[in-house]
């Protein structure tokens, strides 16, 4: 059985929102006003088998990828401020 874990929908960017999705997403450059749809999967799962082909249109999807393990962690996460 598929795993959700994470489910978001945003029906329009605010600019705020768009210009710090620039920087950490990969692959889409947010534009305010824009539709936007954040899905996370249990690691594992097979993205096109177990969730594309069940859809009634095609997203565009970048490259699945890890996230981070210091961001499951309890403390600080080591990242330098600018």
């Amino acid at each position: 059985m598929a795993e959700l874990r994470c489910y978001v929908f945003i029906d329009s960017l605010q600019p705020q929102f768009a210009s710090f999705l620039g920087t950490v997403a990969q692959g889409f450059l947010p534009v305010p006003g824009q539709a936007a749809l954040f899905v996370e999967i249990a690691p594992g799962m097979d993205l096109s088998a177990d969730v594309l082909r069940h859809m009634e249109f095609r997203p565009n999807v970048g490259a699945p990828r890890l996230m981070d393990a210091r961001v499951f962690s309890p403390g600080p996460m080591g990242l330098r401020h600018a």
